[in-house]
């Protein structure tokens, strides 16, 4: 449901950008709201290359406004390793839109197993990880959901309990 949402929102953002930037002429490939000044070093000349540019802005923008709230994002050597992660990103997942869901999935794995064992001080690992999802990808019925549901239901209450024990203990 993630991947969708994403994917509309990076789809109404390319068309309010079409819609609100393309020159009159219909014939012309460039944008009447030209990125900026820099974007000219860069060889950005066409309409596409304009909205890859903008969306690149965009990624720049939102990693901008994370830092301000996240210290652990915050200065010039998070800002560069966030840059050089994108550009890992993108490189990586030219070997096909399965691989690159995948990656993406992978790292939002990451980032709640560390979130987890760094906030609630677990030890969830990536090797466990890796074993409940090799079992699972055996086949689509590899894991009964009713199943699955009640057993999740579980985990997250005593996730939550977890969570109320770590509050209780910094105040």
């Amino acid at each position: 449901m993630r991947i969708k949402s994403v994917l509309v929102g990076i789809a109404v953002a390319m068309m309010a950008v079409a819609c609100n930037t393309e020159s009159k002429d219909a014939g012309n490939d460039s944008l009447s709201v030209k990125p900026q000044e820099e974007a000219k070093e860069a060889s950005i000349k066409t309409f596409d290359d304009s909205v890859a540019y903008f969306m690149g802005q965009d990624a720049a923008l939102a990693y901008w406004r994370a830092a301000k709230i996240d210290s652990t994002l915050s200065g010039k050597e998070n800002a560069e390793q966030f840059r050089k992660g994108i550009e890992d990103g993108l490189k990586a997942a030219t070997k096909s839109n399965a691989y690159a869901i995948g990656l993406q999935h992978g790292l939002v794995a990451f980032t709640s197993i560390k979130g987890l064992n760094d906030n609630l001080k677990t030890a969830l690992s990536a090797e466990a990880f890796m074993k409940g999802l090799n079992m699972a990808m055996e086949s689509e019925n590899a894991v009964d959901a009713v199943k699955f549901q009640a057993d999740m239901s579980e985990v997250e209450a005593r996730l939550n309990t977890l969570m109320m024990q770590t509050q209780d203990t910094i105040k």
